[in-house]
């Protein structure tokens, strides 16, 4: 390679940096607020399990209403 060319390769290697430069300035205002997208879809899942663990809970606690016996009525009071 010819002396006469270093400026050239000089040229491309500083535009090559400066394009690298600007895409990573530029991806960083891309990403989303909410954190990443494996995050975001553990979270909906955590959510979905909490939801069907609480409509269980509920679930169950009507089942154990219905099939517990009726209070007995009070005994009537000594006369003593």
């Amino acid at each position: 390679m010819r002396p006469r060319h270093y400026k050239w390769i000089a040229a491309g290697a500083a535009l090559y940096l400066f394009i690298m430069w600007s895409s990573y300035r530029w991806s960083i205002a891309q990403w989303p607020t909410d954190g990443n997208l494996f995050e975001k879809i553990e979270r909906k899942g955590l959510q979905r399990q909490a939801a069907e663990r609480a409509k269980a809970a509920i679930a169950q606690e009507q089942a154990r209403q219905s099939l517990a016996p009726a209070p007995a009525a009070e005994p009537a009071p000594s006369r003593g």
